[in-house]
């Protein structure tokens, strides 16, 4: 899959603007990059690249609101 690359300048998604509301950009970048168990292992970053945005989102809004585990 592609790789997706945080830059500061994606604000405008929903994505970026539900995680900085906990994260730093590095920690969104780091986010993005790393496996998560709720997208079944896959990193958030590969499935928006193939258009699963709407999970990539629901996992975000999981993360801020603690209800990840």
């Amino acid at each position: 899959m592609g790789v997706l690359i945080y830059d500061p300048s994606m604000e405008s998604t929903d994505i970026v603007r539900v995680l900085r509301d906990s994260l730093t950009d590095e920690g969104v970048r780091q986010w993005l990059q790393t496996s998560n168990t709720l997208l079944d292992g896959a990193l958030p970053a590969d499935l928006l690249v193939a258009g699963h945005h709407d999970r990539v989102l629901e996992a975000a809004c999981a993360f801020v609101e603690g209800t990840y585990l």
